[in-house]
């Protein structure tokens, strides 16, 4: 597939290793992404490019915490996020993408304060940069509302849903199978919150749109089906 890229583009190599890289990563191949990756990172330093350099350490830091390697992708982010802020790039979505993996981190160590002050800032640049309507603002608002909810904070985690839940009709459209996410991530929480009627009105909504994108036995609606059917135990008389 390198073939592709005239042999005197090195810099067009380089890119195509990275994306190679990431399709390897997307389908599993961790030790091929690694690879690739690592490649493109060479040629990025070597030519002096620390942004395209702090892209890839990041790609790498997302394999080694699929791979199991905590300590080693803690490393890469704190050095990504230290070269931002002695570069002054700090509120760039590369920085956004470095705070969102510090959050996965600190959820995974069990430092909920941690994953939610790293998950509010990067949800506020992609916000900011990209608007809240893009799948980064949208991933990063819904690890925020579930580090609210893992830290016991239910009623700051349900503001987090709402507005996330209203972007998404607005964007998206009620139907849409990740409005249908985030209604299941909000009903569940009103039950939790003892809220059985508004949690059953929205396990119904997501239940409609699962069912209609992905058929009646795919795991995804017999987990809601699950919930809603919990929930109307709960509350009944």
């Amino acid at each position: 597939a390198l073939a592709l890229v005239p042999a005197d583009d090195a810099g067009g190599r380089a890119d195509l290793a990275l994306l190679l890289g990431e399709l390897d990563y997307q389908q599993g191949e961790l030790a091929r992404a690694r690879q690739r990756i690592g490649e493109a990172r060479a040629h990025y330093q070597a030519s002096q490019s620390p942004a395209e350099v702090d892209g890839a350490d990041l790609d790498l830091a997302e394999i080694a915490i699929a791979d199991g390697e905590s300590a080693g992708a803690a490393a890469l982010v704190a050095d990504v996020l230290a070269r931002l802020a002695a570069r002054t790039e700090t509120g760039t979505v590369l920085h956004g993408r470095a705070l969102e993996l510090s959050a996965r981190l600190a959820r995974v160590a069990g430092d909920g304060a941690a994953a939610v002050r790293d998950n509010r800032r990067a949800l506020e640049i992609f916000s900011l940069r990209l608007g809240d309507g893009h799948l980064r603002a949208i991933s990063a608002a819904n690890a925020l509302g579930l580090a609210l909810r893992e830290a016991g904070r239910d009623d700051e985690a349900a503001e987090v849903f709402e507005r996330l839940l209203a972007t998404l009709d607005r964007d998206y459209g009620e139907d849409h199978v990740v409005t249908a996410a985030a209604a299941h991530n909000l009903a569940a929480l009103r039950a939790r919150q003892g809220d059985h009627p508004g949690a059953l009105a929205l396990y119904r909504r997501a239940l409609a749109s699962v069912v209609a994108s992905k058929g009646q036995d795919h795991p995804d609606s017999l987990r809601v089906r699950g919930g809603l059917a919990w929930t109307a135990y709960l509350a009944a008389p």
